[in-house]
């Protein structure tokens, strides 16, 4: 009995001691924060992406739009040539064919132009992405920070202990 009271003790030392480096280590670590949505938008070259990428989509979705109305335009045409009786019925399945071929081009546009935006997107802002990222990874390591969290607003961080905000110094190192 005495070596298990002896174990239990020295267990129980053991783990006081183990909580206590833990916490001591904890407590020495840098944390900072920074709203990456406001580190974005205050760079020239992520504005002219994004103006870009608005450019190309403004003009994919006009291209749409036209190509959309001119099929609706035909199907009126058609529907009213149908009332009128001047179409036969041949002549009417033939064009049914033909909207619905030219239907599934505007799927197809319309695939192929989210496509566009998506590799524009990853074309202009994956080296802007990246160039943040090596920043603060830079002054993390340099400053001598454990974790730097993003505290933009919706952003995943919901509590914080008093910590740096380290957007100036990120900011400058861009």
């Amino acid at each position: 009995m005495k070596i298990y009271k002896h174990f239990n003790r020295i267990f129980k030392l053991s783990l006081v001691l183990a909580f206590t480096f833990a916490s001591f280590n904890l407590s020495a670590q840098k944390v900072g924060h920074l709203d990456s949505s406001k580190l974005l938008e205050g760079l020239p070259e992520y504005t002219q992406a994004n103006e870009q990428i608005t450019s190309l989509r403004s003009n994919l979705e006009g291209q749409y739009n036209s190509k959309v109305t001119s099929i609706q335009t035909k199907v009126q045409d058609l529907e009213k040539k149908y009332a009128e009786g001047t179409i036969t019925p041949m002549a009417l399945e033939q064009e049914r064919q033909a909207l619905a071929a030219e239907e599934q081009g505007i799927a197809q546009f319309e695939t192929t132009a989210q496509q566009q935006v998506m590799n524009k997107q990853n074309e202009l802002l994956t080296p802007i992405l990246d160039k943040v990222q090596n920043a603060i990874k830079t002054f993390a390591e340099e400053e001598g920070y454990s974790y730097i969290f993003d505290s933009t607003l919706g952003g995943p961080l919901l509590f914080t202990l008093p910590s740096v905000d380290v957007y100036d110094q990120i900011k400058s190192r861009l």
